[in-house]
């Protein structure tokens, strides 16, 4: 099982070359790209969490902070390629072990039920991801901006 959250700048740079062998370069994963301050990220985060416990799929969640840095830092990178051509947030997409096809992005209702079979449709590893209450980051944000 691996699990690979990349939302802080820390844990992108502990665990970023473990991520680019045990995952990047061997099977698919489902890619969630999102912002703390985004509304839109805030609103689907319990559905997504709850999916994700039970998924199938490996699940790879990057930080905008993050995506930042490695854009500005790893430009020769085929990960980050990736990450540049992300539009908006929350941004889902699968991608896959072959370098040279596109993600797959998911465009389906932002719902539990379709986040739920969406992440439990390949046959790879399962995935868990640990959040902290959402009260704590809500926090974190107020006193960042007051």
């Amino acid at each position: 099982m691996s699990v690979f959250k990349f939302d802080k700048l820390d844990s992108f740079n502990s665990s970023f070359d473990k991520f680019e062998s045990q995952v990047f370069k061997k099977q698919p994963f489902v890619l969630l790209v999102y912002a703390n301050w985004c509304g839109h990220c805030t609103h689907m985060r319990d559905n997504w969490d709850t999916a994700v416990k039970g998924a199938a799929e490996n699940v790879v969640e990057v930080e905008f902070d993050v995506l930042k840095h490695l854009t500005d830092t790893h430009d020769d990178n085929h990960f980050v390629q990736i990450l540049k051509d992300v539009k908006g947030f929350p941004s889902i997409m699968t991608v896959h072990k072959d370098t040279k096809a596109s993600p797959t992005p998911f465009e389906k209702p932002r719902d539990l039920a379709s986040f739920t079979e969406y992440l439990g449709k390949k046959k790879t590893k399962a995935v868990a991801t640990s959040r902290k209450p959402r009260e704590k980051k809500l926090d974190n944000i107020v006193a960042k901006y007051t």
